[in-house]
């Protein structure tokens, strides 16, 4: 009988580690790298099909769409402005001094990469595209050594038609292929407010329910956090939703839930009051947040796994993973982006 129940016991905390497995969202597999797939796939397929005899392969195009996929369609835009104006340096540099190459020695031919390396550098720093330092200089060295049948003229100008297809076939893919935006916008769209129900701004009335349900919420949330840490921080945390951008969804005449946002539309607080959880209220608070603003970040403590796993389903991505400010926790910096609009602001640090 105690070895059953010792048994039982191993089986169950098997099965919890595995749901740990699943939950963390290092192990899923993504809608970027879905995306990025999907992108390099079609680079090689096209250039498998209809340039079969061609020595160049679509891998430059592959590597384009792969560096170029971002979580924003705004940053893979960037990047691919970046990759586009380096590839052009790169590719016009190398072409130049691969013939310059052939009136050398073949024992002074190394100081042709070596100035070359150096003119790059120095010209995107002078034009200000330290960005796209890197990829020129790849370019470069990728045009001055690699073997090929074709004039230099010819194979630098290939790369770089190779690179703009694979940018553009990275923004197209992350512009149309987002199974999960489609489904959150439906689901979003299902799901009306309630009879009863409003979401309003905060009234001076209100704060005192509001941070009431900021206490419970974030206590409940983090049992691994003492609960007089969340005590200590009430007076700040009031301040601040009295200052910021404070919405409240109240249903009956009361406050079920709330969401603060900063000017620079970063989501200060999300709370639903426990009894109102896996009602809609936080889908109902964060939808309307998106009417708000074209892009939104949010600092997440990585322990609380259900609030990771939420921000997730509503298209949310972890960018960025530091301890937080106060608490000393690993934090996930997370951002959402409606891929339309004016890109999200740099990663900060995470704060509580």
């Amino acid at each position: 009988m105690n070895r059953r129940r010792f048994s039982d016991r191993m089986m169950q905390r098997h099965n919890s580690e595995i749901d740990g497995v699943f939950m963390d969202p290092r192990y899923k597999i993504g809608m970027r790298t879905v995306k990025t797939v999907v992108a390099v796939g079609i680079c090689l397929l096209t250039f498998q099909f209809c340039f079969p005899q061609s020595s160049i392969n679509g891998i430059q195009a592959a590597l384009a769409a792969t560096i170029c996929m971002k979580s924003s369609l705004q940053n893979t835009l960037r990047t691919g402005l970046d990759r586009a104006a380096g590839t052009v340096l790169g590719s016009v540099t190398g072409v130049l001094l691969l013939l310059f190459k052939g009136l050398l020695p073949f024992e002074l031919t190394p100081l042709v990469g070596i100035l070359g390396v150096l003119l790059i550098i120095y010209l995107c720093n002078v034009l200000r595209l330290q960005a796209s330092v890197t990829i020129s200089v790849v370019v470069f060295l990728i045009i001055l050594i690699d073997d090929r049948d074709i004039p230099p003229v010819v194979y630098g100008a290939a790369r770089l038609a190779e690179t703009v297809f694979g940018i553009f076939v990275a923004y197209m893919v992350n512009r149309f292929l987002d199974v999960r935006h489609i489904k959150r916008k439906n689901a979003a769209a299902e799901l009306p407010l309630e009879p009863s129900a409003c979401i309003r701004g905060v009234s001076d009335a209100d704060i005192g329910a509001v941070m009431q349900i900021w206490l419970e919420a974030n206590i409940a949330a983090h049992p691994f956090l003492d609960a007089l840490y969340w005590h200590d921080r009430y007076d700040d945390v009031r301040r601040t939703v009295k200052a910021a951008q404070t919405v409240v969804y109240e249903n009956g005449g009361k406050i079920q839930g709330f969401i603060s946002l900063s000017a620079e539309t970063e989501i200060l607080a999300l709370c639903v009051k426990p009894g109102a959880q896996h009602t809609g209220v936080g889908i109902r608070l964060i939808e309307h947040a998106k009417r708000l603003y074209p892009c939104l970040s949010v600092t997440c403590v990585k322990q609380n796994e259900s609030a990771v796993n939420f921000l997730i389903n509503r298209g949310f991505v972890p960018v960025a993973e530091k301890p937080a400010a106060q608490s000393g926790l690993s934090a996930y910096t997370m951002q959402w982006s409606s891929k339309n609009k004016a890109s999200c602001r740099p990663v900060q640090a995470p704060r509580d």
